[in-house]
């Protein structure tokens, strides 16, 4: 065990879903996701982003936070040894059914933003139109500026410690 027994209370900002999350070292887990609803039936786990019929229409934000989107498996990066990737491309044979651009597609048309362990909170930051991606990295550098810190911390104590 770590930490002596220790549960730890974990939030995450923008993290892809990829898979389920060992919980068992794990107290509360918060998952902060910068969303534009295109549902307005308030069911979380269907949420979606509405994906950019061009490639112009990323800078726009009209989805929120693209790379949390986007960066579904399919989007690994390559390993350093042929053992490693053998073994990469074994379990992605079983998990992961497509392959190449047509496996990230088919990803991306069946994901959603929220994780199943642990509570998702959708959060619409209300900005659009900023052109330079520098300012917002497509969505995803809104969780650490400074204007959102303070309703960050809020949400966390209101989650976490709140009775």
């Amino acid at each position: 065990t770590f930490f002596g027994g220790a549960l730890l209370d974990v939030v995450t900002y923008g993290t892809p879903v990829r898979g389920g999350w060992e919980t068992s070292g794990i107290g509360k887990l918060l998952h902060i996701v910068n969303h534009r609803p295109v549902r307005g039936d308030g069911k979380k786990w269907l949420a979606k982003m509405e994906l950019p019929q061009i490639a112009w229409e990323i800078p726009m934000l009209s989805g929120g936070d693209y790379i949390q989107q986007l960066a579904v498996a399919g989007t690994d990066h390559s390993l350093e040894s042929s053992a490693q990737e053998f073994v990469n491309q074994e379990i992605r044979e079983i998990l992961e059914p497509y392959d190449g651009f047509e496996r990230w597609l088919e990803c991306v048309r069946r994901g959603t933003r929220c994780h199943n362990d642990g509570t998702c909170l959708l959060v619409d930051y209300q900005v659009s139109g900023e052109s330079n991606p520098r300012t917002h990295l497509y969505g995803h550098g809104y969780y650490t500026q400074v204007r959102t810190m303070l309703f960050h911390h809020s949400q966390i104590v209101s989650q976490f410690y709140s009775r």
